[in-house]
């Protein structure tokens, strides 16, 4: 025989990944440790365990001897993050990734810092803004006109602000930069 329960996640073990559940519709009793159904497993994997008392669907075989978690499940008490069709990942602490296909935006909302680690990096925008205290380690090469509407620092000279001595006033002009 073989069914499909529901299920609290009550135990978790890590190594191999697996999980037993309170199964509630069965008197509460504890499911056999079921392992996880998972996109991927070898090579590249995906992975992102249930938490103690999550909902889950469990695949019941061999009378109730052996179990596979086949995932979460959305139920009144834990709904959907969203009406509509869109890819969102919620996080423990608020994080979230979010793809709204029907507008073609991704927005990533990271509570904590957010690190890229790679070995090139390419940004292609047709415009991109940047609202923060901005730190650029490593020679800068800016390929077009540079726009600065308030003032730049570069080697602790104010861009905007800094003066030359030594220039008369009237038609006369300071040496190219060297």
């Amino acid at each position: 025989m073989t069914e499909v329960v529901y299920g609290l996640v009550e135990n978790i073990e890590y190594n191999p990944l697996r999980i037993q559940a309170v199964l509630p519709d069965m008197d509460g009793i504890l499911s056999p440790w079921a392992l996880i159904l998972s996109a991927r497993t070898q090579g590249a994997k995906s992975y992102d365990p249930p938490v103690k008392g999550e909902q889950v669907a469990l695949l019941l075989t061999d009378e109730g001897e052996s179990a596979l978690c086949l995932g979460s499940v959305f139920s009144d008490v834990d709904n959907s993050p969203a009406d509509d069709h869109r890819y969102i990942k919620d996080f423990d602490d608020g994080t979230r990734i979010e793809y709204d296909n029907e507008s073609s935006v991704l927005t990533i909302k990271a509570v904590g810092d957010v690190q890229m680690i790679c070995q090139n990096a390419e940004i292609t925008a047709n415009i991109a803004t940047v609202n923060a205290e901005t730190t650029i380690n490593g020679n800068t090469t800016i390929n077009g006109t540079a726009i600065i509407t308030d003032d730049a620092v570069i080697g602790g000279i104010s861009f905007i602000g800094h003066t030359h001595g030594g220039v008369e006033n009237g038609g006369s002009s300071t040496s190219a930069p060297s």
